[in-house]
């Protein structure tokens, strides 16, 4: 692609998306310039922008102002073509074993043409047998009265009392501090 053709591919896009909100019709005809300057050139669109524009009129796709999105799995596509079909002896048409994903159906507001966005399938879930653990390795415990779990608190408790006065004693014992007691001696 020559500088010169890039320059102008960049000019249109950026007008088209400085005007899409204030002139929407002028905006979808400068992206449809830009798509056929692409087109004469033999410069592929990509798959981003592809999604970002209706390739027929050359609206700027925004979901939720004028231009309607949805998603539709493959199970939802094969009983709407279940239902669509007349003949009560023709088989559904058959799948592939991987599957293929959903697919995103973005409707221009414009002109009502549907970009269909195909996307990837997600990968199998993959389901491993659980492996048995041998209960030897644990002992059974018995279960645990109320008051004897209240003992258990009430000995954890006393006993972390005890650390932290000891560590205030080896901590005072390090460096001199005052007490009441120093206040109060007479001299």
């Amino acid at each position: 692609m020559t500088a010169n053709l890039s320059a102008r591919l960049g000019f249109l896009t950026d007008a088209a998306h400085l005007l899409a909100k204030t002139a929407p019709e002028t905006s979808a005809y400068l992206m449809s310039c830009r798509t056929g300057l692409m087109a004469r050139n033999d410069v592929p669109l990509p798959e981003a922008q592809r999604q970002h524009l209706c390739t027929s009129c050359g609206h700027i796709l925004i979901p939720g102002q004028q231009d309607a999105i949805r998603y539709e799995t493959q199970k939802a596509l094969r009983v709407k073509k279940k239902r669509q079909k007349t003949a009560k002896d023709a088989r559904p048409p058959r799948q592939e074993a991987g599957g293929q994903g959903p697919r995103r159906i973005i409707s221009c507001g414009t002109c009502g043409v549907d970009t269909i966005i195909k996307m990837s399938a997600p990968d199998p879930i993959s389901r491993k047998p659980l492996k048995v653990v041998a209960a030897t390795s644990v002992p059974e415990q018995k279960p645990a009265t109320a008051n004897a779990s209240s003992k258990k608190r009430a000995k954890s408790r006393k006993a972390g009392l005890v650390a932290l006065l000891q560590n205030q004693a080896t901590a005072s014992t390090t460096r001199p501090s005052l007490s009441l007691a120093d206040f109060m001696k007479k001299d």
